[in-house]
């Protein structure tokens, strides 16, 4: 029997938090269908396994799976290729689900037949400052609740009443979206969510986001999001980003008049050019080359033609406020 819903969940040093963060998944009623938890391991140095193992002994619905340590998208991407749910839900090691989750988002994912349903979340952690601003980011405005729109009305609805937050695992994503072949695989460390949250509403014709906070956030040191000094990596993330949403772009000609394809593409390149003036030319440039040498002639037009232009602008506009 085909499960309803296949949660992945990408695991690194996660020993002290997979418990909870499990239990919390395998307590959601899922309507009468069944759940498959597919946890893989990335390269752990911890316990995280044989905790994951106690676990899966005493209930069949969870699995692992192990690869080097390649970070938490390419552990994502072989946990999506082992699952058959009809819907896919991305968890973090760390977090929490609230214990109704499945059984309202599924509920009126099956109703409506949406591709692809948002949710709001809720922080927790040892920084209450840090708490407070991820619970001002993770929330929408009551003229967006519970109205179904296209993935791209979605997001400009969110952009302009509040907030439009990335994160996957704020989102229930139908299996055959998540595995369409527009979505490239995005090696990056960092910031790849900017790129599966947009393609996967891009593709998705009916989506609806609900003002319940079902996502418990722990905000914590060490974890990937908040690792500071790695100016290079965010660089090369960003730029990986950039060039998959190229090929996106390149290949979905409509969305490139959207205003907020727009305004996304150019907050895209803001934040590179903001990271390019953490590092010395000679880094920038070898992150760039080592992209450049891995994408089509089409790609590498696109990229010059749509987002170098936007790059330029910002570059001029940073050197007048210098100059000022």
């Amino acid at each position: 029997m085909q499960p309803i819903i296949s949660v992945i969940i990408p695991c690194y040093n996660s020993a002290e938090y997979i418990k909870s963060s499990l239990l919390s998944v395998l307590v959601q009623d899922t309507l009468d269908g069944q759940m498959e938890v597919i946890c893989v391991d990335d390269g752990s140095t911890d316990d995280t396994v044989k905790e994951i193992e106690k676990i899966a002994v005493k209930d069949k619905r969870v699995k692992v799976y192990s690869q080097p340590h390649k970070g938490p998208y390419i552990a994502r991407d072989l946990g999506l290729s082992k699952a058959r749910g009809k819907y896919i839900h991305y968890m973090d090691s760390d977090d929490m689900l609230d214990k109704n989750t499945y059984s309202i988002c599924l509920g009126l994912m099956q109703y409506h037949n949406l591709d692809q349903i948002m949710f709001c979340g809720e922080a927790f952690g040892e920084k209450a400052e840090s708490v407070e601003a991820y619970n001002k980011h993770y929330s929408v405005s009551d003229e967006v609740k519970g109205q179904i729109f296209s993935g791209i009305e979605l997001m400009e609805k969110m952009s302009e009443t509040g907030n439009f937050f990335v994160g996957l695992p704020f989102r229930i994503v139908k299996r055959e979206i998540v595995q369409s072949k527009e979505i490239l695989p995005c090696l990056s460390l960092f910031h790849a969510d900017n790129y599966y949250s947009m393609v996967s509403l891009c593709l998705s014709q009916k989506s609806m986001v609900v003002g319940n906070r079902f996502y418990k956030r722990r905000v914590r040191e060490g974890s990937i999001s908040t690792i500071p000094n790695k100016e290079k990596e965010h660089f090369s993330s960003i730029w990986s980003v950039i060039m998959a949403l190229s090929y996106m772009l390149s290949n979905n000609l409509k969305h490139i008049d959207s205003p907020f394809i727009k305004k996304y593409m150019f907050r895209m390149v803001r934040a590179l050019y903001r990271r390019a003036g953490n590092l010395t030319q000679e880094e920038m440039e070898s992150c760039i080359d080592t992209f450049d040498a891995n994408i089509s002639d089409d790609i590498r037009f696109f990229m010059k033609t749509c987002f170098l232009p936007l790059f330029m602008k910002e570059r001029n506009v940073q050197r007048k406020k210098k100059k000022n």
